[in-house]
């Protein structure tokens, strides 16, 4: 396999994870509500097993030092490239804090204008945050969730696992070429030597 056919088989390995993430992705999303908050704790990080599946994938492909480095210089620049994120994800942040913000504002407002007892206070202040971190979660769900970003974003990291892998090979030898034993040494034949056997002669 040349260098073409490995640059080829990477972005196919890439797509094959992407697709895959993508799948899962549409199945949480089934759920209602909570479905966005899933994707959206789960990030676009790789599971264990597609970690796997790449360092398998790097040994796979990679068997000689010139493609291990064509891998690492590949997989270096693509990691390189930034994601673009769209305006919505910045303002998600917004409705993770802002509903907790306000939470603690009313909080403020009633403890200096409303003669409330401290065990109620107490009470209500805690269902405040509660109500504020909910609505916040499901805000930030919702806005920081857009399919395009996320198939970038999920690119960009299967690219950054490649990368870090190829690193940690060329850091330890990269790839060792099996020495081959030297021939074992040929057993000498064994030479019998007839020895004469002396004949007794016979007395006349």
């Amino acid at each position: 396999m040349n260098n073409e056919e490995l640059i080829l088989t990477t972005i196919k390995k890439v797509y094959a994870i992407r697709e895959a993430t993508e799948k899962r992705t549409a199945e949480r999303l089934q759920t209602p509500l909570l479905g966005y908050a899933r994707v959206a704790v789960g990030g676009t990080g790789l599971t264990k097993d597609q970690q796997k599946d790449i360092t398998a994938f790097i040994t796979a492909s990679c068997n000689t030092g010139e493609k291990l480095t064509v891998m690492e210089k590949i997989s270096e620049f693509k990691s390189k490239s930034g994601v673009h994120k769209p305006q919505k994800i910045w303002l998600s942040f917004a409705g993770l804090i802002v509903p907790l913000l306000l939470a603690i504002a009313i909080q403020v407002a009633l403890y200096f204008t409303v003669n409330i007892q401290t065990t109620i206070f107490i009470a209500l202040a805690a269902v405040l945050v509660i109500v504020a971190l909910a609505i916040g979660i499901l805000l930030f769900s919702f806005l920081s969730y857009d399919a395009d970003y996320r198939r970038d974003a999920l690119e960009h990291e299967v690219w950054k696992v490649i990368n870090r892998e190829c690193v940690r090979r060329i850091k330890h030898g990269g790839i060792k070429a099996q020495k081959q034993l030297p021939p074992a040494p040929q057993e000498r034949p064994v030479v019998t030597v007839a020895t004469k056997q002396t004949v007794p002669r016979r007395k006349l």
